[in-house]
């Protein structure tokens, strides 16, 4: 139909919040075929509407045979690009020379935030999504899209009964969404204590809301969540253990109670994450204090409730000094029990108080020599030492700063101290050259407890010696001759494992350490720096 030969009449009635455009339109010169409406957003053409519905009013009025009304919907795409100061117009013809009554509409402040609330409404209504759960060591975690625009990211509002907890993007891969045929599947979304720190404040009993809403009026499906004490638990200890210094600072707790240490289960690595033992210190208002706990690269590595579960059964009325975990293995010997020694000596008089996984451990036995050599080389008597195996109260007790952090922290002062006490001790012979090439040989150390053999190390040793290295077998030596033998070499070369650690306690340094991996992915990435340091 050529615009010029139109015959027509219509008004645009009605603009709705919800994009629904509505009028009339008739065309007398074909009285039985329906008239069509074309519609345009800013010059664009939106699409087309025919003049079917039912309008007995114009009946009544003699217009047409009164199926002269019209409906059209304003497409997602035009109400999510409208702005204010666009022009709606309704046509007779798809040039768009001849108007409706009404028509066109400017859209003001008025009309747009009308418009803008019922795109909102309609949005949380198609919307659609679940809240999945709750995993203890990560967060909330759960999936939206729009089925309308499924490129754009859904955002999701979380809330718990104290109100706002924090806002995430649904912009994360799930298989199982894709599979089960929402868009490309990338609609996940997971909150965290990263993206989202209020989550912190959760506990056992919290009801957590998923919204698509900030005001949280719509909720997606399975909102809201419950926390069980099955998942709070783990959670509170990802909280209480996140962003711990490395080596807080020393401080007093009176009326401290100690737990004996135990090893951990796998069921408490599954909840808690890598926790290697269990026990702690806590307030005498019996709340777990976490800085006294043993703490890794990795993070905390000894679980214990934040409250206290049992009253303590001992007491010890003085004033006394933390050492930690008192752990026979070497190398964890080394580096952790003797982690606050350097206190030890400022408070000569001070019981030293050591939980122990090992209820039976004799330091006076010929397996665990060293632990007691050690000892009487940094002059501490083993009458100070006070292992604890019951829950026990204490009247006074320091827990001092921790010089080394296996193994990502040490203190130069930690270092110092335990080689001044050994250069000074009359056991020590040190020797006035350092000239020798040192093997440490782990051939003769029996797998497994000590890890898998090494395969030809005793070939390799063989040719090192004809290179003119000295190969010594570290668990074959008191810890005085490991220590000369360590101090006498320019050169220290050997496999990773506990035999390097007797570096912290040798004065006179090797001019060349090389340690050599034992498998392909070392869990030593931290051990160049901290030889550098040394």
């Amino acid at each position: 139909m050529k615009a010029e030969s139109i015959t027509a009449a219509g008004a645009l009635e009605a603009l709705h919040g919800s994009g629904l455009v509505q009028g009339w339109a008739y065309a007398p010169d074909h009285p039985r075929a329906a008239a069509k409406v074309y519609v345009f957003l800013d010059g664009r053409p939106l699409g087309v509407a025919e003049a079917t519905h039912s309008r007995e009013d114009h009946l009544d009025l003699g217009i047409g045979h009164g199926n002269v009304g019209f409906a059209f919907k304003l497409p997602p795409v035009a109400l999510k690009h409208l702005r204010i100061g666009g022009v709606l117009k309704l046509c007779l013809d798809a040039e768009g020379h001849y108007d409706l009554k009404n028509s066109p509409v400017s859209i003001d402040e008025q009309i747009f935030e009308i418009l803008q609330r019922g795109m909102q409404q309609a949005r949380l209504v198609r919307l659609t999504g679940s809240l999945d759960g709750f995993i203890p060591t990560q967060g909330v975690y759960g999936w939206a899209w729009d089925p309308e625009y499924p490129d754009d990211v859904v955002h999701v509002y979380l809330f718990d009964e104290q109100g706002w907890l924090g806002e995430v993007r649904a912009d994360q891969f799930r298989q199982d969404v894709m599979d089960a045929g929402f868009g490309n599947g990338q609609y996940g979304f997971s909150a965290t204590l990263e993206n989202t720190p209020s989550l912190s404040r959760i506990h056992n009993g919290s009801s957590i809301r998923a919204c698509f809403d900030r005001e949280g009026r719509a909720e997606l499906g399975n909102s809201p969540l419950t926390l069980t004490l099955a998942s709070a638990e783990p959670w509170e200890w990802k909280v209480l253990t996140r962003n711990l210094p490395i080596a807080p600072e020393s401080f007093t707790l009176d009326h401290a109670i100690v737990t004996p240490a135990r090893a951990a289960s796998e069921s408490h690595r599954e909840r808690f994450g890598p926790v290697a033992l269990l026990g702690g210190v806590y307030s005498s208002e019996g709340r777990l204090d976490i800085r006294a706990s043993l703490n890794r690269t990795y993070g905390v590595c000894q679980y214990a409730p934040t409250t206290l579960t049992e009253n303590p059964t001992d007491r010890i009325d003085e004033a006394c000094i933390y050492g930690g975990v008192l752990n026979p293995h070497f190398g964890h010997f080394v580096t952790e029990s003797l982690a606050r020694a350097r206190h030890f000596m400022e408070h000569p008089q001070a019981p030293i108080i050591y939980t122990c996984m090992y209820p039976n451990l004799r330091l006076e036995g010929a397996s665990r020599a060293y632990l007691k050599d050690i000892f009487k080389l940094l002059g501490i008597p083993l009458e100070r030492l006070r292992i604890i195996q019951s829950v026990t109260e204490i009247r006074e007790l320091l827990i001092p700063q921790v010089g080394l952090r296996h193994w990502d922290h040490v203190d130069v002062h930690h270092v110092r101290f335990l080689e001044d006490r050994i250069a000074s001790h009359p056991g020590i012979c040190l020797s006035s050259e350092s000239n020798k090439k040192v093997y440490l040989s782990r051939s003769r150390l029996t797998p497994p407890t000590v890890g898998p053999a090494i395969l030809g190390e005793e070939l390799f040793q063989r040719y090192l010696a004809m290179e003119g290295f000295t190969v010594i077998h570290p668990q074959e030596l008191n810890i005085v001759r490991q220590i000369e033998a360590i101090a006498s070499a320019e050169f220290l070369v050997g496999f990773i494992g506990s035999a390097f650690h007797s570096l912290l306690l040798t004065p006179q340094k090797p001019g060349h350490v090389i340690y050599l991996e034992r498998q392909k992915h070392s869990n030593f990435d931290h051990f160049s720096p901290m030889v550098q340091e040394l």
